[in-house]
């Protein structure tokens, strides 16, 4: 491959469709070509059937087909199915191809067309193939001053896809809610997608600026866009048959409250919700909402500077309710000696220090954050996870005796029917301020119903 510039991926549900066609019949066909600096890469999106309908690749993202930064050059063409078309026969020309099809019995006419408003023809793109799969052929044709044929180097799926475990399966079905598309929450994000979730709600009002690239998953392409919608994209280009909610909202922030019950709501309607903010009323919103559905709520942080970090979990049921279980981390963090850094500033940073830490120190948080999640989706039971929280040292510092030493913290509290959960100050200072903005936003409505 090193010398071929132009190459044609096939994938399954592809090479599916076409061994789907009759014999001695013709096609039409759409493409989406990727440009890059050492290669020319060719898709097919779409193959229209006998009766007309259009039968959509399945397993190929639809990123590739609709995402404009990848600036992916859309084309048409043809599938001709035929023993007779491929039979290996030497083609170096347009005119060996085009004799060799007007021989198979296939109308040529509508291969060089010319595009509107131009004296010059489409470029099309021809897939020839017969019974058998060694005979699948691609190539490209143009008319420009003469006809010029390139034929593509064809990429096929390798004979072994199946690279996750047959559990992966159930990911698919399940909804996942992600508050934060800061650098931990978008890197969760994108690996629960690369790990078989499909359904994701993504919660968060920032948008994506040079300076979040140091440690953010995402790169230059989306600078300028709001994160959930750029995550958004991001993951329909990471697999296939992803669907991506996204609301533009700060939870907690100085939002509409309408606003604030309707992301509330729809998060509400999640299999397993993620806060991934480090903010405490952000949490204590979640911890509310995951409690009174009865749904698992996971969260994580990683520490200023960067020596560590602490993931937890809440399962309905299993482990004591969210408040109760951050109530037990904290009630532990009073043994320990007092921490060299605070806990890193998260969902408001333009109001504190902004985090410095690796790329990499955030990924360890985020990767162990992410196994969480998923060992909650799954509901295995047991858990490979025997604890609910965990705090993970990145380097010799504070508790941890080495990098990678991991502390897990035994969670005790209340469970999700009792009533008598522990509520700290900060809490209901929290609680008030939601109530207050509440009888603002309803004091607002009044008054411009009013006029």
């Amino acid at each position: 491959m090193r010398s071929e510039v132009y190459r044609f991926v096939a994938t399954n549900g592809l090479l599916h469709a076409l061994f789907s066609l009759p014999q001695q019949s013709s096609s039409a066909l759409k493409t989406h070509t990727i440009l890059n600096e050492t290669a020319r890469v060719a898709f097919v999106s779409e193959i229209s059937t006998s009766d007309s309908s259009a039968q959509v690749i399945a397993d190929l993202p639809s990123g590739i087909s609709i995402y404009l930064p990848l600036f992916a050059w859309k084309g048409e063409g043809w599938i001709f199915k035929s023993d007779a078309a491929g039979n290996g026969a030497s083609i170096v020309s347009a005119d060996d191809l085009l004799h060799i099809l007007s021989e198979s019995g296939f109308y040529i006419d509508n291969i060089l067309v010319k595009e509107e408003g131009s004296s010059k023809h489409k470029e099309n793109t021809i897939i020839l193939m017969g019974s058998e799969l060694t005979s699948l052929r691609v190539f490209s044709i143009e008319a420009s001053e003469q006809l010029v044929l390139r034929e593509y180097s064809v990429i096929m799926p390798s004979s072994s896809d199946a690279r996750l475990p047959e559990e992966c399966e159930q990911l698919s079905k399940v909804r996942v809610g992600i508050v934060g598309m800061g650098s931990i929450g978008s890197k969760v994000a994108v690996s629960l997608a690369r790990s078989g979730i499909q359904r994701f709600l993504l919660v968060d009002d920032d948008y994506l600026v040079p300076g979040n690239l140091v440690r953010h998953e995402l790169s230059w392409a989306y600078v300028g866009v709001h994160k959930v919608n750029a995550v958004r994209d991001a993951l329909k280009l990471v697999t296939a048959g992803v669907g991506v909610d996204v609301k533009s909202h700060r939870i907690a922030g100085q939002e509409s409250a309408l606003n604030e019950a309707a992301a509330l709501k729809d998060l509400a309607n999640c299999d397993l919700l993620i806060d991934a903010t480090a903010n405490p009323e952000v949490f204590l919103r979640m911890a509310a909402i995951a409690k009174s559905n009865k749904k698992p709520l996971c969260w994580g942080e990683l520490f200023a500077s960067g020596y560590g970090g602490l993931i937890a979990r809440a399962r309905p049921d299993i482990d004591p309710n969210p408040l109760a279980v951050r109530s037990s981390i904290y009630a532990y963090f009073d043994t320990l000696p007092t921490a060299p850094f605070q806990q890193a500033g998260g969902y408001d940073v333009e109001h504190e220090q902004p985090l410095v830490a690796y790329d990499s120190d955030v990924g360890q948080i985020a990767a162990s954050l992410t196994r969480f999640a998923i060992d909650a989706a799954l509901q295995r039971n047991p858990s490979q996870f025997p604890y609910s929280a965990y705090l993970i040292g990145l380097r010799q510092e504070w508790i941890f005796g080495q990098p990678f030493d991991t502390q897990p913290i035994d969670v005790q509290g209340d469970n999700w029917d009792d009533a008598g959960t522990s509520i700290t100050d900060e809490d209901r200072l929290a609680a008030l301020k939601g109530l207050i903005e509440i009888y603002k936003e309803s004091q607002h409505a009044e008054s411009g119903s009013a006029t």
